[in-house]
């Protein structure tokens, strides 16, 4: 089994939270991030628009703490996606979990 690092930058948060404001929702709401829970962890009750300023507000570490959290939330499927490229190229293997965390 090996473990492989990819570092991920210049996020497009904008675009982003159109496809992951549900996503963001959920795990915000008990964020223990108090500026995080409060800004989007009731994003369920907000527009999308509503969700993009207030993301225009909030610090970039923050900013990269959702795009953890969102990565975290969809990793069975990227994994699969991962696995599914590999198989398209003739390679066969399993990928046994994503983890995304925030560098400081």
């Amino acid at each position: 089994m090996m473990e492989i690092k990819i570092k991920i930058s210049d996020i497009d948060y904008a675009a982003a939270i159109d496809i992951l404001a549900p996503a963001l929702a959920d795990k915000l709401s008990g964020c223990s991030n108090p500026v995080a829970a409060f800004a989007l962890g009731r994003a369920r009750d907000l527009s999308v628009t509503a969700a993009k300023t207030a993301l225009k507000a909030l610090p970039k570490n923050t900013m990269d703490e959702f795009a953890a959290v969102c990565l975290n939330h969809y990793g069975k499927e990227i994994s699969r996606l991962i696995a599914d490229m590999a198989a398209r190229q003739s390679l066969s293997l399993k990928v046994q979990g994503l983890e995304a965390a925030t560098m400081n």
